[in-house]
Parts: structure tokens; C-alpha cells; sequence
């Protein structure tokens, strides 16, 4: 999302992220501030820093992360909701506030054959480079291992190697 964003040509962006290494790789590949939310409200952080954004992204699916975003976004701007929030979890919004501030909240639902495509074009062209966000290579053996390590949130991004047949 960092690297789209900068494609875009959005700026300053600021990430707030709980794990360190997390942390350390989006100041890496171009966050201009890094918040640990645990250091402090993020929402507050961000606004010292840059004041309010035009577009809160949230990326994770979280009720508290989404509020974040949404206290994050300024008069006029977009709250954008990436992350998948689980069925049925609810927040309570104040549609005067919508109304006054002239606000927007989005969702978006990427998994769809036009956004496969736009991302693997984005990965040709070099515009977005995968690699740092590689973790791990994993065969198909150790699938049910992976998924017990992205459930702990353990590294970033696994990619799955058939082994040979010979």
C-alpha cells in the first residue's frame, strides 16, 4: 500500500504499526513518519507531525485502526477501509460529523480480476518491488506451519515454492 501511494504521488504518508520490524521497513521503503501506536495515540502523533490527512487508510480490518483513520482524515477527505473487518463488527459514527466535514468513507473490495491485473502490471514495470516484504519461502508441505505464523502475524509475505517432481 506504501508503494502505491507513492506511485500515486500521495505525500507526506504516515504508517503507524505496532511491530518494530513492521515499523523499520516502511521508514525503509519511504514512509515519511512512523508511528508505534503503542508510544502514544497515533492519531495524536500524526496530527503533531503532518496535521489531519486527506486520506485515512486503514489496512489492517480492525474496528480501533478503522476509528483511527477515520479521526485521522481531515475536513473534505476519504476514510478508506482496505483491511477486512470481521462480519457483524459494528463502530459508532456520528453522521452529523459525515455531513459537517464533508467526509467520505470508502470501502474496497480488491479481490476482484481487475485488481489481480493491475497489480501484477505494477510488479512487471518494477513499480512495485516485492522482495523486502518476502519473508519466507515455504514448500507446499510447510503451507499449515504458514498459516500459523501469519495468525501470529510472524513476517510479512510467504511465497510458496513447488518442490520438483524428480
Amino acid at each position: 500500500m506504501l508503494q502505491t501511494l507513492r506511485n500515486r504521488g500521495a505525500s507526506p504518508i504516515a504508517v503507524s504499526e505496532l511491530d518494530p520490524e513492521r515499523r523499520e521497513l516502511a521508514a525503509e521503503m519511504g514512509a515519511d513518519i512512523v508511528v508505534d501506536p503503542e508510544a502514544g495515540d497515533p492519531v495524536e502523533t500524526v496530527r503533531e507531525e503532518i496535521g489531519e490527512v486527506d486520506a485515512g487508510i486503514e489496512v489492517v480490518g480492525l474496528v480501533p485502526t478503522i476509528q483511527q483513520a477515520y479521526d485521522m482524515t481531515a475536513k473534505g477527505g476519504t476514510t478508506l477501509i482496505v483491511g477486512v473487518p470481521k462480519q457483524g463488527a459494528t463502530m459508532e459514527i456520528d453522521p452529523f460529523e459525515i455531513y459537517y466535514n464533508d467526509l467520505d468513507i470508502r470501502g474496497t473490495f480488491a479481490l476482484t480480476h481487475e485488481t489481480f491485473e493491475r497489480a501484477v502490471s505494477l510488479l512487471r514495470r518494477g513499480r512495485i518491488d516485492a522482495e523486502p516484504l518476502v519473508t519466507e519461502e515455504i514448500g507446499l508441505e510447510d503451507i499449515p506451519a504458514a498459516f500459523e505464523r501469519m495468525e501470529n502475524t510472524e513476517g510479512l509475505k510467504k511465497v510458496v515454492v513447488p518442490g520438483d517432481d524428480e
